[in-house]
């Protein structure tokens, strides 16, 4: 073999070992054999299942969390109260004071279940007061206080209801102390005892002229002064009874509804002549 064609051997040779060096790069390169396939799938799984994770129990904590919410949100005094109700409406009284004494422990309706409770034993004073006081509302305390005299007047028991009205008059805000005035004067007028009723009723009065905002629409003001009116009349002071009639068509309220039935008496008092 000629020098010529031993060194075109060598070349042509030496022109495919960058080939070949490729070929080996290629085939050393790290196969993807059946490990190397699973892992990204597993990975895959691992991410979706934090996915889940971060979508779907943060919702089950807040559906537990409103559950527990909602839990709270029940008020075991409603229900009580609501049943007691229910027993009071069938004459159901010793059942009924039951379940208001259950309701009244604790919960939105214990007072609610205290004020019914007061009423049912407005037979008893001593136990009346201490129901009453038990309220911690100021608000629902005087308006069982009220109710209290308002069982024991329609049990006939004057003196135990005047003690209730006297408590509220003396002690409670005005707003209680104006419709009790009324109660209580209206009560003592059909007893014997009308010079304390008018007196009670002119204290009403007197009040509701320095506090028109307690009777904005003058009901309790009309009541009274025809109260006073009859009163005079039964009592044969015709004269101070049309005054009265006079003083509040003309003067205190002469804007008063024709309709009313205190208006219309007030009107019969002017059109007679006792004198």
């Amino acid at each position: 073999m000629s020098k010529d064609t031993e060194s075109e051997k060598v070349s042509t040779e030496d022109s495919f070992k960058p080939l070949q060096m490729e070929e080996l790069k290629t085939t050393n390169a790290p196969s993807l054999d059946s490990t190397s396939l699973q892992k990204p799938s597993d990975r895959s799984k691992e991410e979706v299942a934090k996915l889940l994770e971060k979508t779907i129990l943060p919702n089950s904590e807040k559906t537990s969390l409103k559950k527990k919410k909602d839990k709270k949100k029940e008020d075991p005094s409603e229900s009580g109260y609501k049943k007691g109700l229910l027993r009071l409406r069938e004459n159901q009284r010793n059942k009924a004071k039951s379940e208001f004494d259950q309701s009244s422990l604790q919960g939105k309706s214990a007072n609610s279940s205290r004020l019914e409770n007061a009423r049912l034993t407005a037979e008893s004073s001593n136990e009346v007061n201490a129901i009453t006081e038990q309220i911690d509302s100021e608000d629902e305390k005087w308006k069982a206080v009220f109710e209290v005299a308002r069982a024991l007047r329609g049990n006939g028991k004057i003196a135990e209801a005047e003690t209730q009205y006297l408590k509220i008059i003396t002690e409670a805000p005005e707003n209680f102390q104006s419709i009790s005035l009324l109660s209580l004067g209206e009560m003592l007028s059909f007893t014997d005892r009308k010079d304390s009723a008018r007196r009670y009723l002119l204290q009403l009065v007197k009040l509701l002229q320095q506090k028109p905002e307690l009777d904005p629409k003058k009901d309790q003001l009309e009541k009274a002064v025809t109260l006073i009116a009859r009163i005079y009349g039964d009592q044969g002071r015709y004269e101070e009874a049309e005054n009265w009639a006079k003083t509040y068509l003309n003067r205190l309220n002469p804007d008063a509804s024709e309709d009313s039935s205190f208006v219309k008496e007030l009107k019969r008092i002017l059109k007679r002549r006792y004198y």
